[in-house]
Protein backbone atom coordinates (compact mmCIF):
# COMPACT_ATOMS: atom_id res chain seq x y z
CA UNK A 1 0.00 0.00 0.00
CA UNK A 2 3.03 2.48 0.28
CA UNK A 3 4.22 1.59 -2.38
CA UNK A 4 1.16 2.34 -4.39
CA UNK A 5 0.80 5.58 -2.79
CA UNK A 6 4.14 6.43 -3.81
CA UNK A 7 5.38 6.78 -0.02
CA UNK A 8 8.24 4.17 -0.43
CA UNK A 9 9.34 2.00 -3.41
CA UNK A 10 7.64 -2.01 -3.84
CA UNK A 11 9.65 -4.08 -1.11
CA UNK A 12 10.96 -0.97 0.92
CA UNK A 13 11.78 -2.30 4.76
CA UNK A 14 10.03 0.49 6.35
CA UNK A 15 7.04 0.84 3.94
CA UNK A 16 4.74 -0.28 6.87
CA UNK A 17 6.04 2.13 9.27
CA UNK A 18 6.05 4.69 6.22
CA UNK A 19 2.44 4.12 5.67
CA UNK A 20 1.17 4.28 9.09
CA UNK A 21 3.24 7.74 9.74
CA UNK A 22 1.50 9.21 6.80
CA UNK A 23 -1.43 7.84 8.14
CA UNK A 24 -1.12 9.80 11.22
CA UNK A 25 -0.62 12.93 9.54
CA UNK A 26 -3.64 12.56 7.94
CA UNK A 27 -5.48 12.76 10.51
CA UNK A 28 -3.63 14.72 12.64
CA UNK A 29 -3.94 17.38 9.78
CA UNK A 30 -8.15 16.51 9.36
CA UNK A 31 -8.32 16.96 13.32
CA UNK A 32 -9.87 13.36 13.80
CA UNK A 33 -9.38 10.94 16.76
CA UNK A 34 -7.40 7.93 16.65
CA UNK A 35 -9.17 5.90 19.11
CA UNK A 36 -13.15 5.59 19.39
CA UNK A 37 -13.36 6.77 22.85
CA UNK A 38 -12.19 10.08 21.31
CA UNK A 39 -15.27 10.35 18.83
CA UNK A 40 -17.83 9.93 21.21
CA UNK A 41 -18.64 6.35 21.26
CA UNK A 42 -19.56 4.44 24.38
CA UNK A 43 -18.00 1.36 25.44
CA UNK A 44 -21.59 0.07 26.85
CA UNK A 45 -22.37 0.27 22.27
CA UNK A 46 -19.26 -2.72 21.53
CA UNK A 47 -21.83 -5.38 22.01
CA UNK A 48 -24.53 -4.31 19.38
CA UNK A 49 -21.71 -2.27 16.95
CA UNK A 50 -20.46 -6.70 16.84
CA UNK A 51 -24.02 -8.16 16.51
CA UNK A 52 -24.62 -5.33 13.61
CA UNK A 53 -21.22 -5.70 12.11
CA UNK A 54 -21.67 -9.23 11.55
CA UNK A 55 -25.41 -8.56 9.92
CA UNK A 56 -23.21 -6.19 7.18
CA UNK A 57 -23.26 -7.63 3.57
CA UNK A 58 -19.37 -7.12 3.20
CA UNK A 59 -18.74 -9.49 6.59
CA UNK A 60 -20.25 -12.13 4.38
CA UNK A 61 -17.31 -12.17 2.03
CA UNK A 62 -14.44 -10.95 4.49
CA UNK A 63 -11.68 -13.20 3.57
CA UNK A 64 -11.27 -15.15 6.59
CA UNK A 65 -14.67 -15.91 8.79
CA UNK A 66 -15.69 -13.29 11.53
CA UNK A 67 -17.44 -13.49 14.58
CA UNK A 68 -19.09 -11.33 16.46
CA UNK A 69 -16.27 -11.97 19.16
CA UNK A 70 -14.06 -10.94 16.78
CA UNK A 71 -15.82 -7.91 15.67
CA UNK A 72 -16.06 -7.29 19.41
CA UNK A 73 -12.10 -7.51 20.13
CA UNK A 74 -11.96 -5.38 16.85
CA UNK A 75 -14.15 -2.55 18.52
CA UNK A 76 -12.45 -2.83 22.50
CA UNK A 77 -9.56 -2.51 20.59
CA UNK A 78 -10.43 0.35 18.46
CA UNK A 79 -11.83 1.66 21.54
CA UNK A 80 -9.13 1.98 24.04
CA UNK A 81 -6.11 1.70 21.77
CA UNK A 82 -5.02 -1.61 22.16
CA UNK A 83 -2.68 -3.80 20.38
Amino acid sequence: MAAAAELTSPGHDHAPETLVKRIEMLLDLAGMPRRLAGSGAEAKLIPLLAEEATRQWTAAFNPRPVSKEDFETLYENAFAGSA
